[in-house]
Parts: C-alpha cells; sequence; structure tokens
C-alpha cells in the first residue's frame, strides 16, 4: 500500500513513517523541509513533495496522485487542524482516495 504522510518531519509523522515503513508500506512525505528527515526515513520513501505551506495546492494534489491512503500528522495549530487539514482533505477527495486519518497532538480524530 502506497501512503502519504502530510506533516512526515515533524515528530509524530516521522514515528507514523517508521510504523509504515516497518510494516512494508510504501511511504511518499509531504512538508516543507526534507532536510529534517532522520535517514533511517527518507533513504526508505518512495517519494517527497516539497510544500511552501499548508495551502499550496499545486504540491497537495501533486502528493495525493495514485497513494492508497492519507494520513496527516500537522503539528496542533489552529489554522493546520482547521484550515489545512480540510484542504488535504479535499485533495484527498477528488484523487478518489477512499481512506484518510487525522492525527493531531492529542491523538486520531
Amino acid at each position: 500500500m502506497l501512503i502519504l504522510i502530510a506533516g512526515i518531519t515533524g515528530n509524530i509523522g516521522q514515528k507514523t513513517a517508521l510504523a509504515g515503513i516497518s510494516s512494508g508500506h510504501q511511504i511518499r512525505g509531504l512538508g516543507r523541509s526534507p532536510q529534517k528527515l532522520h535517514s533511517s526515513i527518507s533513504s526508505n520513501l518512495e517519494s517527497f513533495v516539497s510544500s511552501q505551506n499548508y495551502y499550496d495546492i499545486s504540491a497537495l494534489e501533486k502528493a495525493v496522485q495514485g497513494v492508497d491512503a492519507v494520513i496527516c500528522a500537522y503539528a496542533g495549530l489552529p489554522e493546520l487542524v482547521l484550515d489545512g487539514q480540510l484542504l488535504l482533505l479535499r485533495a484527498a477527495e477528488r484523487a478518489g482516495i477512499k481512506v484518510s486519518v487525522f492525527l493531531t497532538n492529542d491523538g486520531a480524530f
């Protein structure tokens, strides 16, 4: 399964990526700073899509193409929790993705 992890360079995103990789999944990352990734993650990614910010629609559209599932691990900033996750969810819907999981510092919702 090819899984997109949005916010992969953060603490939750990196832990999620390691779990996915160790479970045999292909992982695609979406984030602003690929250099923040631990080498054990970056060397095992299917690809990394760089985004300028959470409302970088062209990066979102590119990142969701061909993936089976989306995991959103954005930090708990209010604009990311509301606007950023909604933009990502809409891009996933347009791409026909049926599985999405949204994580926050407080857990999943």
